[in-house]
């Protein structure tokens, strides 16, 4: 190898990893389909990388063995390219093997491709083992909830479901019921969520899941802080967080902990608040993914409390990077989420026009066109959206804050994310 670095017909990139010029990779192609050998040095190139993938534990079924998210992020050119090979030559149970295993990493950094390359893979699997199917449904169910296509999602992982008590695999069961739960409370349902995460809890407690029974713990407490019940939700959230930490169950630490940080700014105890969204932003750092959903939020959750502190310019500075990591994840929710922050800093700030706009962007990136409602109506909404919007609403009146927020409506994220870095620039500049 050293020998062709010497040539410059390979190059050294961070430290071991090794890159060719487009032009050299072309011709080696072309040597390679000459040689005969290249389908078999393909199938054993996507071998390795699913054996790969597999050892990272990122798969739900695998997560609580301690999630390795650093043996996949370098290697995602070549993960990519077994999923191509595998769609390419008819390989869709290696496929949608290896697109489960890289559940996770869908979760944090892309589930839209994620759920497009299961779908794909599940269009064309006639004849795959029942437990797999059952997999790639669940995995494919998760990815379309958080996408926002709550009734598809809802769809898939009820199939997922069924075909887990067919099975009788209590654990796929126990995951399906989850994601459940989790689209119950995402969409104003709290009884509904209640009960799936209950029963979860119950289920994860009867088989010895702990990090499970962890996560169950954290949804119910995200379920009461939803509807407002903060004590209930900090105390939920606190049981949650010593569990996973009993069991160095990292991630269900990070989720925890990010609902008691939402839960002490609900109660007005901003330097908690403060404490417990900055150890999340740390330890996410060193077990997930750029972005990823636990720093996107963290991030918008620091604007709200500098807004909450008085100072309108720290929370739009926190705002605006909480929507670029947004953006960058394909998260409809945290986009929203993230201009819901910015409204609110501009409202604080004195510029209630601009906040209903952005308002009304808001509710564009978390419901599409034809899927309107009148802004703080619906179920679903947070808390910070009723707050934000009843707060513009009395600043402008109502017949200039609907015509506001329906310009809003208008803007892509995009463009609200161009106009505001610009009007951070220039103070005077109007969106």
């Amino acid at each position: 190898m050293q020998s062709l670095v010497d040539k410059s017909l390979v190059r050294i990139r961070d430290e071991n990893r090794f890159w060719m010029l487009e032009t050299i990779h072309e011709f080696a192609a072309e040597r390679l389909s000459e040689s005969g050998e290249e389908d078999e040095l393909r199938r054993r190139h996507a071998g390795f990388f699913l054996a790969l993938a597999e050892s990272a534990n990122l798969s739900a079924e695998a997560i609580d063995l301690g999630p390795r998210p650093e043996l996949v992020l370098p290697e995602q050119d070549n993960l990519r390219a077994a999923l191509d090979w595998a769609a390419d030559t008819g390989e869709i149970e290696l496929g949608l093997r290896l697109a489960i295993a890289l559940e996770q990493f869908w979760v944090a950094a892309g589930p839209y491709e994620g759920a497009r390359r299961v779908q794909a893979f599940l269009d064309r699997a006639a004849d795959i083992p029942d437990v797999v199917r059952a997999r790639a449904i669940r995995v494919l169910g998760g990815m379309i909830f958080m996408t926002g296509d709550y009734d598809r999602g809802d769809e898939l992982t009820r199939q997922s479901l069924e075909l887990f008590r067919e099975l009788g695999d209590r654990w796929g069961q126990l995951q399906a019921i989850e994601w459940l739960g989790a689209a119950a409370a995402a969409t104003g349902d709290r009884a509904q969520a209640d009960r799936m995460h209950r029963d979860g809890l119950h289920m994860a407690e009867d088989l010895g899941l702990w990090p499970q029974a962890a996560d169950a713990l954290s949804w119910l407490g995200r379920s009461a802080l939803r509807s407002g019940d903060l004590a209930q939700a900090r105390e939920l959230l606190a049981r949650g967080m010593r569990l996973a930490a009993e069991q160095s169950y990292q991630p269900g630490q990070v989720f925890a902990e990010l609902g008691l940080g939402q839960t002490a700014r609900g109660e007005g105890k901003l330097d908690d608040a403060e404490t417990h969204i900055r150890n999340v932003l740390r330890t996410s750092q060193r077990i997930g993914s750029e972005p990823d959903v636990a720093r996107t939020v963290s991030l918008s959750e620091l604007g709200f409390i500098a807004e909450h502190r008085g100072d309108p310019a720290a929370a739009r500075s926190w705002h605006i990077q909480s929507l670029t990591a947004a953006q960058a994840l394909g998260d409809p929710q945290a986009v929203a989420q993230a201009l819901t922050g910015l409204a609110g800093a501009h409202a604080s700030g004195g510029q209630p026009d601009r906040a209903a706009r952005l308002l009304g962007a808001a509710d564009a990136a978390w419901h599409p066109p034809g899927a309107s409602h009148p802004p703080g109506a619906s179920a679903d909404v947070s808390a910070d959206v009723r707050r934000v919007t009843a707060a513009t609403r009395q600043a402008l009146g109502e017949a200039a804050f609907a015509a506001e927020f329906e310009r809003g409506r208008r803007l892509r994220p995009q463009q609200a994310a161009s106009l505001l870095r610009h009007a951070l620039m220039a103070p005077s500049a109007h969106l």
